[in-house]
């Protein structure tokens, strides 16, 4: 009867020591390969579906992976054309990707707006929010 007792004793602080971390972010190592100047060259879709070209130098992001922010040198005059941030100095981060169906683990935030999936490349930086209706932003080195 005690072994029975001692058993379930031992049942029930397994079963309700346990708890679930589903809701975990990702702990996994940042991303590399961010790190210097980017140049903006295009930004494309949106609801209207609009391509934005900018010429190579006029806006100019800056990720310092030790702060984790990046700095926008947005020397863009004209109001129409969306060019994701003005001048100024943000912080970044990788979030885990919610939206369904997923087509990336993890996005890039940056000042608390998601930009969605993101590609490091040795000379182009790609962001897109296509999983939601939004901008697909294209970088250089």
């Amino acid at each position: 009867m005690n072994t029975s007792k001692l058993l379930f004793a031992l049942l029930f602080l397994l079963l309700f020591s346990c708890h679930s971390d589903d809701n975990r972010p990702i702990q996994s190592p940042l991303p590399t390969g961010i790190e210097g100047s980017w140049k903006l060259t295009q930004v494309n879709g949106g609801i209207t579906g609009t391509i934005y070209d900018y010429p190579e130098g006029m806006i100019t992001w800056k990720f310092n992976g030790i702060s984790q922010t990046v700095v926008v040198q947005n020397n863009n005059n004209d109001e129409s054309m969306q060019d994701i941030l003005p001048s100024g100095t943000y912080p970044y981060s990788f979030v885990v990707n919610e939206a369904t169906p997923e087509l990336c683990a993890l996005n890039i935030e940056v000042n608390g707006m998601n930009l969605g999936c993101y590609n490091i490349g040795a000379t182009q930086l790609t962001m897109s929010q296509i999983e939601s209706d939004g901008f697909f932003i294209k970088l250089i080195r």
